[in-house]
């Protein structure tokens, strides 16, 4: 009877773990649908309409990343009959990825630990308050981290779990989801780069079994890249906004300085109140842990698993402190999108002090008992401070950005130029090869020269300017200002600017 009950215990905690998580992945679908969207996820929503009718990022407008995002936000633009639909599909689209990600992280975690504790690597990473919404916006992070995870999951198939005859095939899978990650954005190098040495490590120890599946499955997007864009003329263009451009950038984070701590002070965008509340304290609490844990498990690599599996317990600790030292030390911008990587580390490795708590309880009923009510009541202490960060946000909802697209449409014929500094325009042509970006906070700091916007604007009689509510025109040179003030008066509340 109490071996009965012993197993029965682990089971109760976790299919309640699970109901809490499906419970909270379908009212992150809701808010998702309704809440408002950041300046960034219209940029993007921008360039890939125009990618989409024909323009070539680098050559016809700025893009500083590799191309992989627009090929994926590709089909939201082809088969969306209206804006509105593309506004809930690419939503949508960023939620499956997000539920992607943190099945994807239960599953690294029972590769690791081959327990029932797996779901607490996911329940965990959905319930995080910090950077919780950022996963669900329309940018390349999430999905760039999904699949450099998904490949570090490949990557210990291969080197802990794989037999000869398929260990090829979990290296080609490994490489490619690494370079398809990097694909998406650079952000994820400091995470492959590691898992690289690690691989490299490990080939000292089996040089019989040879990397190349690895390494040519991790390079061939970017030698076809490569290709592309020498055969479009375009080699040096695309060098230098990928590797250059990001670097002469950086003198703006210090104008607009952000301590690395700023996002995790009293701030309601992130924990629904400015003040104290279950859901602040608990994402705290998870942080701290989980940083902890992730340095314990770097300086004894070998504890766990022992020599056999210390390969992946060294790399995930490794890349996970790596990247918590370079937020606070190197990164000189500090977004919350940046804490993205660090947020998947933070809940698998909470998870993992509760997996080492159930391995010294689990041997009684009385400790599986204890457990098992503190366990429960975690779960329920989540959902608490679940409804006190989340509840506020559903009514902070983008009516107001679709009111202004429908605006846009009844106002402004499809084929008129706008300058567009935010990019709820959409597929209107745009004038300026910049667009969507505060474009005078970084042009004094390149070393190309770009047109100028004066002239850009009287080229193409560009009739309509669209600053935001931000009035991201005030972001522009003092010469570029001057112009618009002369030449260009508000309507409205002011986020549309019209050609006097």
């Amino acid at each position: 009877m109490n071996q009965k009950i012993k197993a029965l215990i682990p089971g109760i905690v976790f299919c309640t773990a699970l109901v809490f998580f499906v419970v909270f992945l379908v009212q992150r679908y809701q808010l998702g649908l309704v809440r408002y969207f950041d300046m960034d996820e219209f940029a993007y929503l921008n360039w890939v309409s125009h990618f989409v009718k024909g323009s070539m990022p680098y050559r016809d407008f700025l893009y500083q990343l590799p191309p992989g995002y627009l090929f994926f936000l590709t089909p939201f633009v082809v088969f969306a009959h209206t804006p509105f639909e593309l506004l809930a599909n690419v939503r949508i689209g960023a939620w499956v990825v997000f539920v992607i990600l943190a099945v994807t992280n239960g599953l690294l975690f029972y590769l690791i630990r081959k327990s029932w504790v797996a779901i607490f690597a996911s329940f965990l990473l959905v319930f995080l308050p910090l950077p919780s919404d950022k996963f669900i916006e329309v940018r390349p992070d999430t999905i760039g981290v999904l699949l450099v995870m998904l490949g570090s999951v490949f990557q210990l198939l291969w080197m802990e779990h794989s037999s000869k005859k398929n260990i090829h095939l979990y290296m080609m899978l490994s490489g490619l989801f690494y370079g398809l990650s990097v694909f998406m954005l650079q952000k994820t190098i400091p995470h492959v780069v590691i898992a690289t040495g690690v691989a490299l490590l490990w080939w000292r120890q089996n040089k019989k079994t040879s990397l190349v599946p690895y390494m040519v499955s991790g390079g061939v997007l970017f030698v076809l890249f490569g290709v592309w864009a020498l055969l479009n003329g375009i080699g040096s263009t695309v060098w230098y906004f990928i590797t250059q451009f990001p670097k002469e950038t950086i003198p703006m984070a210090h104008d607009f300085a952000i301590p690395p701590w700023f996002f995790f002070r009293f701030i309601d965008v992130y924990y629904g109140v400015g003040g104290w509340n279950w859901g602040y304290i608990g994402n705290h609490m998870l942080w701290i842990a989980g940083i902890c844990m992730g340095s314990i498990r770097l300086l004894s690599p070998f504890a766990v698993r022992g020599k056999q599996g210390w390969y992946g317990e060294f790399m995930l600790a490794s890349i996970f402190i790596t990247q918590v030292l370079l937020y606070i030390y190197v990164m000189p911008f500090k977004h919350s999108q940046y804490l993205i990587p660090l947020a998947v580390f933070v809940a698998l490795y909470s998870a993992d002090i509760i997996y080492e708590l159930w391995i010294h309880v689990q041997h009684t009923l009385f400790g599986r008992a204890v457990m098992g009510v503190f366990l429960l009541a975690l779960i329920y202490g989540c959902y608490i401070g679940w409804n006190q960060v989340q509840k506020p946000k559903m009514y902070w909802t983008n009516e107001s950005e679709k009111h202004m697209i429908s605006y846009m449409q009844t106002v402004i014929p499809h084929d008129a130029f706008v300058f567009d500094l935010v990019g709820v325009s959409l597929s209107y042509p745009q004038p300026y090869y910049v667009s969507c970006l505060p474009v005078g906070q970084f042009s004094q700091y390149l070393s190309i020269q770009l047109p100028s916007i004066a002239e850009a604007l009287e080229k193409t009689q560009t009739r309509y300017i669209y600053q935001g509510a931000a009035h991201r025109t005030t972001t522009l040179l003092p010469q570029d200002q001057d112009y618009i003030r002369e030449h260009f008066v508000p309507i409205g509340d002011g986020s549309l600017l019209v050609r006097k």
